[in-house]
Order: structure tokens, then C-alpha cells, then sequence
């Protein structure tokens, strides 16, 4: 009888060691959120690009809950990291539901997930006046909501930068 297959080995993301203004040095996942807004906001990119989305996927929620998953507590410290870092940049946080289940529920959920988001930057530190919350709900898909990946497309949360 032939042993039993080991598990595969727990998949390690790829990190980048980034340098922030005014000294820190924060490891982001390539390719996440906080890489790509990060990479933005060094970047000597004009103004009149504003406003400019970056998706969190791993930013989420306990189901039909305002609870961020523990596992997306870092993504939220990685934010302050570089909303202090960058103190000239205005935010607005826009939570994202699917389709399923009562329309006007989504939308405010949406809302209550923004605003609790918004409630931990500025426990962080970051000023109040610099985060907007917005719940969007389900009217702003990025997938289709026939199948359950597209809808956890859907369920997203983007950091969008208004100022700068």
C-alpha cells in the first residue's frame, strides 16, 4: 500500500520590502492592494488621474457581518502604514456586496463594512477628515454573479485615492 500523499506545502506569498516616506519599511504582497496603491502614491503620477481605485480582495468580512476576518487585520495596519506615510492623501473607502439576497440590506451593509474600515484607520491614527466611507452594494459588479467566484469578485472593498 503506498503512504498516503503529503499535504502540499503552505503556499508563502511573494513580499516586497518597500520604503515609505519618512523612514519605515513596510513588506507588501506583490501585486496586493497596498502594493499597487503604495506604488501609486510614489509615483510622480499627475493629479488629474484621480480619482484611482485599488482593489483590497483580502480585505473581508465574516459572513453577512461587520467583523473583518482576523486574516485581514495586517491589510488594515498596512493602510495606516501608508495613509501616514503619504499625509497629504484623501481616501475613500467603498465597500462592494454580490447580488444575492435584498438589495437595499447590501447597500447598507456595504455602508456599515466602509464605515467600520474608516473607524480603524482613524483608530490608527489617520485624521477623520481624510477617509470618506461609501457602500456601494451590489451595483457596481466586476463579475458575473452567476457563479460563486464572480461573486467573490463582487464582494470587495477598494481604497479609492480623491486627493493627493
Amino acid at each position: 500500500t503506498p503512504a498516503p500523499a503529503s499535504p502540499p506545502p503552505p503556499t508563502v506569498e511573494k513580499t516586497t520590502e518597500v520604503k515609505l516616506p519618512g523612514g519605515r519599511n513596510l513588506k507588501l504582497e506583490a501585486g496586493s492592494g497596498s502594493y499597487a496603491l503604495n506604488k501609486f502614491l510614489a509615483s510622480n503620477n499627475s493629479a488629474a488621474e484621480l480619482p484611482k481605485g485599488f482593489t483590497f480582495e483580502r480585505l473581508s468580512f465574516e459572513n453577512n457581518s461587520t467583523k473583518l476576518l482576523d486574516r485581514s487585520e495586517h491589510m488594515v495596519a498596512e493602510l495606516v502604514a501608508i495613509l501616514t506615510a503619504y499625509p497629504n492623501v484623501d481616501v475613500r473607502i467603498e465597500a462592494h456586496t454580490d447580488n444575492h439576497g435584498n438589495k437595499e440590506r447590501n447597500k447598507t451593509l456595504s455602508l456599515v463594512r466602509a464605515q467600520a474600515i474608516k473607524a480603524k484607520l482613524v483608530a490608527g491614527g489617520i485624521a477623520e477628515s481624510r477617509v470618506t466611507a461609501e457602500g456601494v452594494g451590489p451595483d457596481r459588479p466586476i463579475a458575473s454573479n452567476n457563479s460563486g467566484d464572480g461573486r467573490r469578485h463582487n464582494r470587495r472593498v477598494e481604497v479609492v485615492v480623491v486627493k493627493r
